[in-house]
């Protein structure tokens, strides 16, 4: 939806949706390795990222993203669509509070 034609009630609908985006999965490492330690790498619409790590099938637990790293010898594979799409969410929520300040 192109911004300059949203009314300020429609932009801020659209910050309220953006902003319910949930987390997304950008990197992993399951499938690059036999052993039972697995980690998830996720962003969130804040721009914040960080790590869950999970061992033989239990509960995901969060950790940082450099711990991940750290235990996975670097196995971490990137999802440049998912991190594509959220970079596009940010920067998207990023102008449409610039635009509704400005009204």
């Amino acid at each position: 939806m192109a911004t300059a034609t949203m009314t300020k009630t429609q932009i801020e609908a659209r910050i309220k949706d953006l902003e319910a985006t949930p987390r997304a999965l950008v990197g992993c490492d399951e499938g690059t390795h036999g052993t039972p330690l697995n980690h998830r790498i996720y962003e969130e619409i804040t721009g914040e990222r960080y790590a869950t790590a999970q061992f033989a099938g239990s509960n995901w637990t969060r950790c940082t993203e450099e711990s991940a790293q750290a235990d996975t010898n670097g196995r971490i594979r990137v999802f440049v669509e998912s991190l594509k799409g959220m970079r596009a969410a940010q920067r998207e929520l990023r102008e449409l509070r610039k635009q509704v300040r400005s009204l």
